[in-house]
């Protein structure tokens, strides 16, 4: 999904530049370690099952998923890094 995630953003955000990809990045790697963390803390919660907090693990991208597709859609023209339009 990051080729496609940081295609989109280039996209998007005109003049996002390469800070725009440190934080994407950044918003990776947290990922990457949080996710992993909050199972573990869950699987503990409750007796230390692991199932359970794989179970969590998989609630949340369904979520993600669900508020996604309910989300309107914004036009370009509203985007807030639009450097043409903050000028």
């Amino acid at each position: 999904m990051w080729p496609g995630t940081y295609s989109s953003a280039s996209a998007t955000v005109k003049g996002g530049g390469n800070a725009m990809f440190a934080l994407l990045a950044l918003g990776g790697d947290l990922g990457c370690v949080g996710g992993p963390a909050v199972v573990g803390f869950l699987s503990d919660r409750f007796g230390g099952d692991l199932e359970t907090g794989i179970l969590f693990a998989l609630v949340f991208p369904v979520i993600l998923t669900v508020v996604m597709l309910l989300k309107p859609k914004k036009h370009k023209s509203k985007l807030l890094f639009n450097k043409e339009e903050n000028k």
